[in-house]
């Protein structure tokens, strides 16, 4: 049977999900994301202050490393130190006329701080067994150079010389005092040795005459005795 005209169309009923209406469904769904994105920003946004703040920090290093370079290049040149001005090697060599070493490290109002890099150094060389029969220029560079590393770290002073010209001629001179007081000894032995037989006991010249007139009188005698 056909309707009747101007009758109204039957109401198409949407089914309803367990949840209720849908939009409420997509509703708790749209907070979480929106949540997530919120804590995604806040981490970028700590992150960018972090990376800010280690920015203006090496800034800071930077600009007082370079100070401190400029500071270094005034007060004598690239390789000055913390410890002072670089010191430069003088002519000649320790022991020489005119070159007093403890004057020449700057050290005469310390001589404490001296006395003590001395002894540092020669126990080093003691600690290395340097061959002092040999001259400085051939030793063992690899000797020398950690004779010169552990020396600065005990003795921060001598990082102030130039090529560790300072310790370079300290284990010269206990190199050169070695061969002397060797040398020293043995002319002292050989002396020794040489006295003692110089001064053993030997013949009297009087014994000696004593045999010799013996001996005359004794051919006098047998020249008197006939021949049988």
């Amino acid at each position: 049977m056909a309707p009747r005209r101007g009758a109204p169309a039957p109401r198409t009923q949407v089914p309803e999900s367990e949840n209720g209406n849908p939009q409420d469904r997509e509703q708790p769904e749209a907070h979480q994301q929106s949540t997530s994105r919120n804590v995604l920003q806040d981490k970028v946004n700590e992150q960018a202050q972090e990376l800010l703040a280690l920015k203006t920090l090496l800034e800071k290093e930077i600009s007082a490393r370079q100070m401190a370079e400029q500071a270094a290049m005034t007060n004598g040149g690239p390789n000055s130190s913390m410890h002072g001005t670089t010191i430069e090697k003088p002519k000649g060599q320790a022991g020489e006329k005119g070159f007093n070493l403890m004057a020449e490290m700057m050290l005469e109002d310390d001589k404490p701080s001296y006395l003590a890099i001395l002894r540092d150094v020669r126990d080093l060389c003691h600690a290395a067994q340097l061959d002092w029969t040999i001259d400085y220029r051939h030793q063992p560079p690899k000797d020398i150079g950690n004779i010169f590393d552990v020396a600065k770290k005990r003795h921060p002073y001598l990082v102030r010389f130039r090529h560790n010209w300072a310790t370079s001629e300290i284990i010269k001179q206990f190199l050169r005092n070695r061969r002397k007081h060797t040398a020293r000894k043995s002319r002292s032995v050989s002396e020794s040795s040489g006295g003692a037989n110089a001064s053993s006991p030997g013949p009297s010249r009087a014994a000696v005459g004593g045999r010799g007139r013996h001996a005359q009188s004794s051919r006098s005698n047998n020249s008197r005795t006939p021949v049988s």
